[in-house]
């Protein structure tokens, strides 16, 4: 088994796209676009291009709320790690990039330098860009 994250890294990237919908148990309704004004469980605002670190909601699933200037959004995702949880999937206007601090670029992890198992399916972590 996979240890559950306690956190995900999402870069905000703005938009609708879901290129991961981990055999159909994520879901992204609407669009965001612009600065995020609100993404529930951070505190502020959110410039597109700026990373958050979300806590991993109990459950099977963590839903995130977006309200942007250009729309709002819900967020599904799946993380119970019974389907895989890969970097590089957008889940609407959030790109993951990490977990638990932890970021990831080309399958290398960047910060901070101690190496360490990511959490949550690491065969199946990597997406190269």
């Amino acid at each position: 088994g996979y240890d559950k994250p306690t956190t995900l890294v999402f870069e905000y990237v703005g938009g609708s796209v879901l290129t991961d919908d981990q055999e159909g148990k994520a879901n992204v309704e609407g669009v965001s676009s612009g600065v995020a004004l609100f993404i529930s469980g951070y505190d502020g605002s959110v410039p597109l291009g700026s990373e958050v670190e979300l806590a991993v909601q109990s459950g099977a699933n963590s839903r995130y709320i977006i309200s942007s200037a250009g729309g709002s959004q819900t967020i599904d995702i799946h993380t119970s790690c019974s389907k895989p949880l890969q970097v590089g999937s957008q889940f609407g206007g959030l790109l993951l990039v990490g977990f638990d601090g932890f970021r990831y670029t080309n399958c290398q992890q960047q910060t901070p330098e101690t190496p360490q198992v990511p959490s949550c399916y690491s065969s199946n972590l990597c997406h190269s860009s």
